[in-house]
């Protein structure tokens, strides 16, 4: 059975200076921003893709990680399809903050929700958490996962490519209501996003 043509919502969530930003660029834009432009509240970017027999409209949201915007994000939850969680491997604490992110998708979504676990800069030599760290995490939680770098752009388009896959295949085992189908498209409309301008700052944390 086809997937109707439609809109998967993604959160890219994490904490500051992880990358989360220039995963989007990357993907979307085959860019790297070696400055680090921190987001501030929410911003996003659209990814069209061809799966299977459907075209696949991925609006992918970047959202703040400091805490004081994390009640914000919190409301963004609603009508999301897929979540990419990412720490930076050279960030033991972004790391050990994955519990608190998985916490809170878990009190705000429900088990439709896919999710994959990223650990961005991969290009780093000097890690703080192995892979076979990030792995064990990622089995703790079922979740696929993936190492890549925003900057070498390697492992990106597969992350990102097999949320919208897992997305597809749930959707296609799990069609939703008419109705409810279309109050999802209502609340993924970019006309209703809520995005503010980002603002640069020093080094290259990008996140």
């Amino acid at each position: 059975m086809k997937v109707k043509d439609q809109m998967f919502k993604v959160l890219i969530l994490g904490d500051p200076a992880v990358g989360k930003s220039c995963l989007l660029l990357q993907y979307c834009d085959q860019t790297f921003q070696p400055t680090h432009v921190a987001t501030v509240g929410i911003d996003f970017k659209m990814k069209v893709l061809q799966i299977q027999d459907s075209t696949v409209k991925m609006q992918l949201w970047d959202t703040a990680g400091q805490e004081r915007y994390q009640t914000l994000a919190s409301t963004l939850y609603k009508g999301a399809m897929g979540i990419v969680l990412v720490y930076s491997v050279d960030n033991r604490k972004a790391f050990d903050g994955i519990a608190r992110w998985v916490k809170q998708i878990k009190e705000n979504t429900n088990e439709s929700i896919q999710i994959i676990l990223v650990a961005n800069k991969s290009d780093l030599p000097n890690k703080q958490v192995s892979t076979a760290d990030g792995r064990r995490l990622a089995e703790q939680y079922q979740l696929d996962f993936f190492e890549v770098s925003a900057m070498t752009g390697e492992n990106v388009k597969n992350a990102f490519e097999t949320l919208a896959n897992k997305i597809y295949a749930h959707m296609k085992q799990n069609p939703p209501p008419v109705a409810q189908e279309q109050e999802t498209g209502k609340k993924l409309t970019v006309a209703q996003a809520t995005t503010t301008t980002p603002s640069k700052q020093k080094g290259c944390a990008c996140g």
